[in-house]
């Protein structure tokens, strides 16, 4: 059986935007209903069928099954991030793959007896345990891709070249994975589902401001903005030619 892939997308920085209560909220609100809408609209039956769940800032969104080519998970990411764009803010995703699996059986029976119903709060005395009761290589390895590099990328191991989609790859300074222009790039299957699930798909030239101006207002570490415009196809006055920071796959036979 192939393994299952794995999307890991998260919040840049989170902690900088918690200073403004009411819009980090307000970002991660939009990042839960993209990835609602993807499930719920653009893939709601199996074998398509999808799951997610959300951990921090973040969410992992896994497939039922495994597949041979890697256009399904690139395509979800890149509407996310897409919709996430659309607030100003930005997230960065990364695709990996493994195994998932429920991990309940490994809870003790004290932890199995005070659990609820749902087996997922855990009373203690008058407080709480919350728990996720999965865990997988799945998340680990779309984790691991995920620090890779930095910026508001959408990272791949470079291995799985091709298996991806025709769309436009950098390659950071870590040559284990690849960048997806998320902006520029149009896989085939990714505007059929930015409609279907009615999400946000702001233009790229829109993308590209907003990128410029979160840049030049945040005071984003230097090698995160040098990495999100190069590898995005952002002119960079601080870039040698941006042109030379990516190339074209060839579509998958």
């Amino acid at each position: 059986m192939m393994p299952r892939w794995a999307i890991w997308i998260d919040i840049e920085g989170f902690g900088k935007l918690y200073a403004d209560e009411a819009r980090a909220l307000k970002v991660f609100g939009c990042l839960m209903q993209g990835v609602y809408r993807v499930g719920s609209r653009g893939f709601p039956t199996a074998p398509d069928r999808l799951f997610a769940h959300h951990i921090g800032d973040g969410f992992v969104v896994l497939s039922d099954f495994g597949c041979a080519t890697l256009d399904r998970p690139i395509c979800i990411a890149i509407a996310l991030l897409r919709h996430v764009a659309s607030t100003g803010w930005f997230c960065k995703a990364a695709i990996g793959e493994g195994e998932f699996a429920d991990i309940r059986g490994c809870y003790s029976d004290e932890i199995r007896l005070a659990a609820g119903s749902d087996g997922h709060r855990v009373s203690m005395g008058e407080g709480l345990l919350t728990t996720l009761p999965v865990m997988g290589s799945a998340l680990i390895h779309a984790h691991e891709v995920s620090r890779k590099a930095k910026g508001a990328l959408l990272l791949v191991a470079s291995s799985e070249r091709r298996r991806l989609p025709s769309c436009r790859i950098g390659e950071p300074q870590d040559t284990s994975v690849l960048a997806i222009d998320w902006i520029h790039s149009e896989p085939e299957g990714v505007r059929g589902l930015q409609q279907r699930a009615a999400l946000e798909a702001p233009s790229e030239s829109t993308v590209a401001a907003a990128i410029s101006s979160y840049c030049a207002s945040q005071e984003v570490p230097a090698d995160w903005a040098f990495n999100t415009k190069c590898l995005l196809g952002i002119p960079n006055e601080t870039s040698v030619s941006h042109e030379r920071s990516w190339k074209r796959t060839l579509p998958i036979l």
